[in-house]
């Protein structure tokens, strides 16, 4: 794809499977950033304009929902970490699902 001007973008294809596998270990979107190094700023213009790039964060997303979900599992069967801290993490990852609040609008 012809870049439109200014500086070349640095976006390669191979960045797909990698965030995804990146993410499927529970690490971050954010954080894929620096996996490659290059600023947050520049992965989330990726999401943006690079199709593929925008389904394999969500994609991402989803394999790193199921890792802290699988981890969750181990802390309440098995006693192995710390709930308080899941809880916490999961409120920060997922909050549209691990919020403590529901917002009703009566309109």
């Amino acid at each position: 794809m012809a870049h439109p001007g200014g500086r070349p973008t640095s976006y390669r294809p191979e960045y797909c499977q990698m965030l995804i596998d990146h993410m499927e270990e529970g690490l971050s979107f954010e954080s894929f950033a620096g996996v490659i190094g290059v600023n947050r700023d520049t992965i989330f213009e990726w999401a943006k304009v690079q199709p593929e790039f925008s389904d394999a964060k969500k994609a991402g997303f989803e394999k790193s929902r199921l890792t802290w979900e699988r981890i969750g599992l181990n802390i309440s069967k098995l006693n192995e970490g710390n709930p308080t801290a899941f809880i916490f993490n999961m409120k920060n990852r997922f909050p549209d699902d691990w919020k403590d609040k529901k917002e009703v609008d009566n309109t």
